[in-house]
């Protein structure tokens, strides 16, 4: 299996890199929602939360499909 995987080692690993940065996002972004409630709820949305967590959203989407190609 080792051998096979050998001549695919740099796609392999750029691939598990841009996984593990789409898993950061995947983390990050519950914590940004809730800043975003605690806003709403304290007055009003905080639009650059909102804005934010939609580019987190994005991001952590567009690392995963790169990473699936």
């Amino acid at each position: 299996m080792l051998t096979l995987l050998r001549r695919h080692r740099v796609s392999t690993s750029v691939s598990m890199l841009l996984l593990v940065g789409a898993t950061a996002l995947i983390l990050l972004q519950p914590r940004l929602a809730g800043r975003l409630v605690d806003s709403a709820t304290a007055g009003g949305p905080d639009v650059r939360l909102a804005i934010a967590l939609v580019a987190m959203l994005v991001a952590q989407l567009t690392l995963e499909a790169v990473a699936h190609f």
